[in-house]
């Protein structure tokens, strides 16, 4: 903060007297008693400052000396100052306010004159005067400015708040907000200085400029539009744009249209997909990609909001749009059960049968209504003659069905097959089962066919999940409510409903890190 030019220049004509030396003529009596018949304390502080080393030391020493007792006055002075604070801000306000005041007191005290020095065997003796009704009257007209300046400020920001403008009405309310502090800073100045101290009853203190500042931000809507809960292949565009609007609500509770504020959208990582500037209806709207291994997505949407004070952003709920998107596969989750024909495991058939299912996009799930249900049975074996001599052939088939294990009702049955040749029964059966060939085309056809008992299954189930996650929540077990709406997959009714609930249990009830409450 920068005092005036015409301030210091006017407190060194007004406040100090002509330059007085008594050297060699006895020490003068403001040395020991801190008191000049001249100056009387009524009206005047004074500094004195002694030094065996020069005079110019001297002279610094009379102003740091005066500089503390100004700054020991407006400590005392806080104890009225800090009561213009908010409950549970005094010590930052009180802080924030002397740290003001006592820069104005080092930068005008420096710009000082001594007014009387004087030298005894070989120590030198300053005085430093300031006139605490002159200094009170050179601000006095300052301190009147920066309140109207302060004033019309506040009054400007109120009317562009009702019109929707709040970027140029946080901007006045930031100017109000330094100059308010400039004014309170000259303002316990003079308090602290003047025979007849002012009152405070017309002061607009930055508290209050604060609190109107966080009252108008705590009042911004943003709002989803459309694009909320789309489908979207992975890595691909999503079908819609994202849009978002942003509103004041007016003390009337109706909303209005906040114009020229950047909405920055960003992933669920934090990396920026763009930065809109909201137009005259308060719209922004962007473009974005179905990213993430998750069978969930999101985009949160913000008001990017700039310049202002670390003092009023602290803490602030900035208001924001959550998208929701559903990562769609190819397929969807199956669950197997494979066994040899005497109920030995089939790894290798298995293994065989995932990776068919994971090319045609489908997924294998324990918790999957439909399942895959295999036996591998040895067919026959036959003498075979070659070059090599007699050998081994073996054919092994997979009897595969598809059963809806909720109606239990098998609803497609198929047959792959392999063979093996080997010199023994055994190792060529091995062989034959190992061969098994598990076609793409007849398996996905199959797994087709159970695709709409699939999705009938996952939205009864996702309803049920829903209506008891409802329930716990209303009955304050929250933790269990999260559970239950975790379990509503994306593509179903109640997904944007159970995520809209999962945020506002997570607003009652701060959520672990570990947590994760997008659905697996």
């Amino acid at each position: 903060m920068r005092t005036p030019m015409c301030l210091i220049v006017m407190i060194g004509f007004l406040a100090c007297a002509p330059h007085l030396s008594s050297a060699g003529k006895g020490l003068p009596d403001w040395a020991t008693t801190h008191t000049h018949p001249q100056y009387p304390a009524q009206t005047h502080l004074l500094g004195v400052g002694i030094s065996e080393e020069s005079m110019d030391r001297a002279k610094e020493d009379a102003r740091l000396d005066l500089t503390r007792q100004i700054k020991v006055r407006i400590k005392s002075e806080m104890v009225d100052i800090q009561k213009h604070a908010q409950v549970g801000e005094q010590e930052t306000y009180r802080n924030e306010i002397t740290n003001r005041t006592e820069m104005l007191v080092d930068e005008t005290v420096t710009g000082m004159q001594v007014v009387e020095t004087a030298e005894e065997k070989g120590v030198f003796y300053a005085l430093a005067a300031l006139d605490r009704r002159r200094f009170a009257a050179g601000l006095k007209q300052e301190i009147e400015d920066g309140v109207q300046a302060v004033t019309e400020g506040m009054a400007d920001a109120d009317r562009m708040v009702r019109e929707g403008r709040i970027a140029p009405a946080v901007a006045n309310l930031t100017q109000a907000y330094d100059r308010s502090g400039e004014v309170l800073s000259k303002r316990v100045l003079v308090r602290a200085l003047s025979p007849a101290p002012p009152m405070l009853e017309d002061l607009v203190s930055p508290a209050k400029v604060r609190s109107n500042m966080r009252e108008i931000l705590t009042h911004l809507r943003l709002e989803k539009v459309s694009g909320d809960g789309q489908i979207a292949a992975p890595q691909a565009p999503l079908p819609e744009p994202l849009v978002a609007r942003l509103v004041i609500v007016q003390p009337d509770r109706k909303t209005t249209p906040v114009e020229g504020i950047p909405v920055r959208f960003e992933t669920t990582t934090g990396r920026k997909i763009q930065e809109v500037i909201t137009d005259q209806h308060g719209l922004a709207a962007t473009d974005a990609m179905a990213s993430g291994d998750q069978e969930v997505g999101r985009i949160t949407a913000r008001p990017a909001l700039s310049g202002i004070p670390p003092e009023v952003s602290r803490d602030l709920p900035i208001t924001e749009a959550v998208f929701y998107y559903a990562i769609e596969r190819q397929g969807y989750p199956v669950r197997i059960a494979l066994a040899m024909e005497d109920g030995a495991p089939a790894p290798k058939v298995e293994a065989n049968l995932t990776k068919t299912l994971n090319k045609l996009g489908y997924v294998v799930d324990a918790k999957s209504p439909i399942l895959l249900k295999g036996t591998v049975i040895p067919e026959e074996t036959k003498e075979a003659e070659g070059l090599g001599g007699t050998r081994i052939l073996a054919k092994a088939e997979l009897d595969l069905s598809v059963t809806d294990l909720e109606s239990g009702t098998v609803l497609e049955s198929l047959t792959f097959s392999g063979k093996g040749l080997d010199k023994t029964e055994k190792a060529a059966l091995r062989k034959a089962v190992k061969q098994i060939k598990i076609q793409k085309a007849p398996l996905a056809s199959a797994l087709r066919s159970a695709k709409q008992v699939f999705s009938g299954v996952r939205e009864r189930k996702a309803e049920a999940s829903f209506e008891e996650g409802q329930k716990l929540f209303q009955a304050g077990q929250y933790q269990s409510a999260l559970l239950k709406l975790s379990e509503v997959p994306a593509g179903t009714p109640r997904f944007l409903q159970a995520q809209e609930l999962i945020r506002t249990i997570q607003r009652k009830r701060p959520i672990a890190p570990q947590e994760s409450m997008d659905p697996k």
